[in-house]
């Protein structure tokens, strides 16, 4: 620590010496300096207070000096506490000074310059409180002490009426780290669109899992070491029938992909067992934005879908309850598992996929002016169409005034023909829009 060479040294020495000749009293019991112990976790911030115990005479002068560790901790801030603001009869003191210092600070009080007001006998007085960030790992124990040994002109000490000077008793502090600092991730499913085919009730979809780091964690972003992904799906009427790694996870390790990679199929769910890397600290997946991690596939049950003219919505839930992991949608980073924020449960939108022929907006069979004139008037005079896929022309994946435009480009300047499916009917592969019925193909 710097050697303390301003006014508040030159007044403490004189306050902490007292008057010529007097006494100077170590060890009194009649005076504790305490700092209570407090708990956080690794990268948090903490607070802690500078306490006085007066069991003595008034006071007109005090002066701290508290250290710490800067290997497992950094002084953020220090500042007058609740006492110190008021000690001059409801006002500041006609003296007061803090510096901060890389391993520690200092502060000391007069009073009142002719001894007007007084800190009288109590207990817990609020001297100076201090903010330290926790670099330390846990488990540990980050030491904040009072230290008389760092600075020879400012010592802990107490100065009474008389102008005796007195170092209290002390009750060092600590901060007692319990476990790594807080993170917050999230699991997502999201929402997705898949096609049946009503008459034979199949349809796959392929739904990828993402992971979210909030921008606001300690040392973000963090990199995920291992991770465990546990999710429910409606049995009668999905099978998951494959997991498989997303890109950004593929590219982990330098290109590696992660170290081991289990998947296990159960009858409503399934459960993805991932570590990334064993390097440690520092390594690992890093999920800056949502990023895919996983996707599973699932194939419908044909029975259930067979017929179904009006569509159905299933959930995809994120369940903790699915055997067989032992810590279920949770992610490992340093070495420890952490739970997540809500995640987004899945949602699988599934419709009806229709036969259908491109460009048929009236669903006559046949491609003609009539249906260019179908699908103005169903943009702007209320007209109803029954199938706005086969009205998308040009399969733009909604239906505007360039359909009919590309329609009529085709039927008389020999433009483009609409995209499949056309000439004949088949189903859309692209799903876009909706068709409720279609009723021009066998």
């Amino acid at each position: 620590m710097h050697r303390f060479r301003s006014r508040l040294a030159l007044a403490l020495f004189l306050l902490a010496a007292g008057a010529a000749g007097q006494a100077a009293h170590s060890g009194t019991p009649d005076f504790l300096f305490e700092i209570p112990p407090v708990t956080g976790n690794t990268g948090e911030s903490v607070a802690i207070a500078v306490l006085l115990d007066n069991n003595g005479p008034d006071l007109s002068a005090w002066s701290v000096a508290v250290c710490h560790d800067v290997d497992a901790s950094t002084l953020l801030a220090a500042e007058a506490g609740a006492t110190t603001l008021v000690a001059n009869g409801g006002s500041a003191p006609a003296f007061s000074e803090l510096t901060v210092y890389e391993d520690g600070f200092v502060a000391g009080v007069i009073i009142h310059l002719f001894g007007a007001n007084v800190l009288a006998p109590g207990v817990d007085y609020e001297l100076y409180t201090a903010t330290y960030s926790i670099a330390a790992l846990a488990p540990a124990t980050v030491p904040i002490e009072f230290c008389d040994d760092t600075l020879p002109l400012i010592s802990n000490r107490v100065v009474d009426t008389n102008g005796d000077g007195f170092t209290p008793e002390f009750a060092h502090g600590a901060i007692d780290v319990v476990g790594p600092a807080p993170l917050h991730f999230r699991f997502s499913a999201g929402e997705h669109t898949a096609y049946y085919d009503n008459e034979d009730g199949e349809a796959s979809v392929a739904v990828p899992l993402s992971i979210l780091e909030e921008a606001t964690d300690v040392d973000f972003p963090q990199g995920i070491e291992a991770f465990a992904m546990a999710l429910r799906h409606p049995e009668p009427y999905l099978t998951a029938v494959a997991v498989e790694i997303a890109a950004p996870l593929a590219a982990a390790n330098g290109g590696a992909g992660p170290e081991l990679f289990v998947a296990e199929f159960l009858a409503d769910g399934v459960f993805v067992d991932v570590v990334v890397t064993s390097a440690g600290a520092g390594a690992g997946f890093v999920a800056e934005t949502a990023t895919e991690a996983v996707v599973v596939t699932y194939e419908t049950v044909p029975l259930v879908f067979q017929f179904n003219v009006f569509g159905i919505d299933l959930e995809l839930e994120w369940a903790d309850d699915l055997p067989p992991p032992a810590a279920p949608n949770s992610v490992e980073v340093g070495g420890y598992f952490i739970g997540m924020l809500e995640p987004v449960d899945g949602l699988l939108h599934f419709e009806r996929r229709q036969k259908l022929r491109r460009g048929d907006a009236n669903e006559d069979g046949a491609l003609g002016l009539a249906d260019a004139i179908a699908t103005l008037s169903y943009l702007f005079d209320g007209g109803v169409l029954d199938c706005l896929d086969a009205a998308d022309s040009n399969d733009s994946h909604s239906v505007d005034i360039a359909d009919p435009i590309h329609l009529l480009a085709y039927l008389f300047q020999l433009g483009d023909p609409p995209a499949p499916p056309f000439p004949d009917c088949d189903f859309d592969a692209t799903g876009n829009p909706a068709c409720v019925d279609y009723g021009a193909c066998p």
